[in-house]
């Protein structure tokens, strides 16, 4: 299946684009805690209508896991906040699928050739995609670079939980994950030392949007990684800052230089890779 874990990165990289416009006028952590909430939205139904029975088993890997993915979550957008995002985001999604690559191995996970190929080609592509080049990575904060790989582990820590839920749990573990990200992000974003203001409309809607696609991306990450290979998969959803660029292209009007060029040529090939 594998549109789906592309479709998982394409949804990866509309919420982050969304959760980064919200967070020019919002505290980071006050809007992850929103969009977080707004996922539930989603999670609820879906987990009603495809049933599934959750054991306590399930539902503590799904509790660690969101846990894992709050703290991750926490340390990306501080990085974002000290660190260049265009060093922040692409570490960050390369130590994600590093952390199920090695995972996987590790388990007896033996990639196709061309599936092989295709990882190499998506860690080129997403390197590429940053704005930084080997010496803007040396000379950004490293506080904002350790941040970025604290987040990357906690991704990755997410995936690998989520990948050992049982198919019979179907989307049940992404609530409890859900309530245990909900309940760090809430504790911390209502500290007083965040500051209370009120959301705009134009803000309101980009949270709503970055909570929905963030949950409609993890709803099809679990069904992709119960159908494919961990490290496929994850390596495959590692592409979110492709589509972040994009975004931020067609709808910022920032500006594609060649690299970036290139980085979206290579992310299209490496989804055809992995695919065949």
């Amino acid at each position: 299946m594998p549109a789906v874990p592309l479709a998982s990165a394409v949804s990866y990289g509309v919420a982050d684009f969304s959760g980064g416009l919200a967070t020019r006028s919002v505290s980071a952590s006050r809007v992850a805690a929103m969009t977080q909430t707004w996922g539930v939205l989603l999670v609820v139904p879906a987990a009603i209508l495809t049933g599934g029975t959750l054991s306590w088993r399930d539902a503590l890997l799904g509790l660690a896991a969101g846990l894992a993915g709050a703290l991750g979550l926490i340390a990306y957008f501080r990085a974002l906040a000290i660190g260049p995002m265009g060093v922040v985001s692409p570490i960050a999604a390369m130590v994600g699928a590093l952390v199920p690559i090695v995972v996987g191995l590790g388990i007896g996970e033996r990639p196709p050739t061309t599936g092989a190929i295709g990882i190499g080609v998506a860690a080129v592509s997403v390197l590429l995609a940053s704005d930084s080049g080997p010496l803007r990575v040396r000379a950004s904060s490293g506080a904002g670079v350790f941040l970025a790989t604290s987040a990357g582990i906690g991704f990755g820590a997410f995936f690998v939980l989520m990948h050992a839920v049982s198919e019979q749990a179907e989307l049940w573990p992404l609530l409890t994950a859900r309530a245990g990200s909900l309940a760090l992000l809430w504790t911390l974003s209502l500290r007083p030392t965040y500051p209370r203001t009120g959301l705009s409309p134009s803000t309101r809607v980009l949270v709503a949007a970055s909570g929905l696609f963030d949950m409609g991306a993890n709803i099809l990450y679990l069904v992709a990684v119960h159908h494919g290979l961990l490290s496929v998969t994850a390596v495959t959803v590692s592409l979110y800052p492709v589509v972040v660029l994009a975004l931020a292209w067609a709808f910022l009007h920032e500006r594609l230089t060649g690299r970036h060029r290139v980085a979206a040529a290579l992310a299209v090939a490496a989804a055809v890779l992995i695919s065949v």
